[in-house]
């Protein structure tokens, strides 16, 4: 499983670095953490609701996504101790977070790119202090990976079941328990 070096908040282990990125190219749907990210539309004119984003809207999204995916990391932690603090940045786990966030964007109505672009940054250095804005460039150049893009489809998919079900999201938790295994 391929991994990507840095120290995350959650006072985890360094990772593994990447022995190889994986170059498969896979089919996306718009619904998709992939097109989410590539998607590069414009505000409609006069359409306030894609306007400026206040700094309270943005904190309430960096808030939620960070609750989202801490309490998954957290419980992992506590159930598993250190050794899945290294899983934490395979590509497979930064796939999850990252669909789980365009997921988040998408459910708020963020189709700007520079909207996205801000948010994600904000997320990701919530969550991984000084080391965020380089796991979120790595993310985005991350797209063709098949591991990235497994744990991505994941992710989004399951905020999206999560929406409708009011269950917890608990896949990020199961991989980083799962000991050398993929879900």
């Amino acid at each position: 499983m391929a991994t990507r070096k840095a120290t995350p908040k959650t006072k985890s282990k360094t990772g593994k670095k990447a022995s190889a990125k994986s170059t498969t190219k896979t089919k996306t749907s718009k619904s998709s953490p992939k097109a989410a990210a590539k998607k590069k539309s414009k505000p409609a004119k006069g359409n306030k609701e894609d306007s400026a984003i206040t700094a309270e809207e943005t904190a309430k999204i960096v808030d939620l996504a960070c609750r989202m995916v801490g309490a998954q990391i957290q419980s992992a932690s506590t159930e598993a101790g250190e050794a899945c603090q290294d899983r934490l940045l395979e590509y497979f786990s930064l796939g999850y977070m990252f669909g789980m966030f365009c997921s988040i964007l998408a459910s708020y109505g963020k189709s700007s790119e520079e909207e996205r672009v801000t948010i994600l940054s904000e997320i990701y250095k919530n969550l991984f202090g000084e080391d965020g804005t380089d796991l979120l460039e790595e993310s985005i150049e991350l797209q063709d990976s098949e591991f990235f893009h497994k744990g991505g489809e994941l992710g989004w998919s399951e905020l999206q079941e999560a929406s409708r079900t009011r269950e917890a999201p608990d896949s990020l938790k199961k991989f980083l328990m799962a000991d050398g295994k993929t879900l």
